[in-house]
């Protein structure tokens, strides 16, 4: 952390930002994150906790969103979104994602 903090990391920029979150530098981690064009699945699924940590879970399901945004086809963050939803009570939105996620799995399976 402290050749992060010095600029003297040989880290790229992704995994400082998992290294930053690991010891519960939070808003660095997101920090980080912004700056990296194409996150991957578990890029969203961090940043998603890091705001669930922080208590927002509003972001925390944006995240997961945007996620799916750039991987409509992502079944775990469907599965996480789903999830989360159901856990909020979410009935409408659940379903949405529920189909979602059966078209995907049917659509493997042919």
């Amino acid at each position: 952390i402290c050749s992060i903090k010095q600029g003297s990391s040989n880290l790229s920029t992704r995994q400082q930002a998992y290294a930053y979150a690991k010891v519960g530098l939070y808003s660095m981690a997101l920090d980080l994150f912004s700056k990296t064009e194409t996150k991957t699945t578990g890029d969203w699924l961090l940043i998603s906790d890091i705001y669930k940590v922080r208590g927002d879970s509003r972001k925390s399901l944006e995240a997961l969103k945007s996620g799916l945004d750039q991987d409509p086809t992502n079944k775990q963050l469907l599965s996480t979104i789903i999830t989360e939803l159901k856990s909020r009570g979410d009935t409408n939105e659940t379903e949405k994602y529920e189909i979602r996620l059966k078209d995907l799995e049917f659509k493997n399976y042919q």
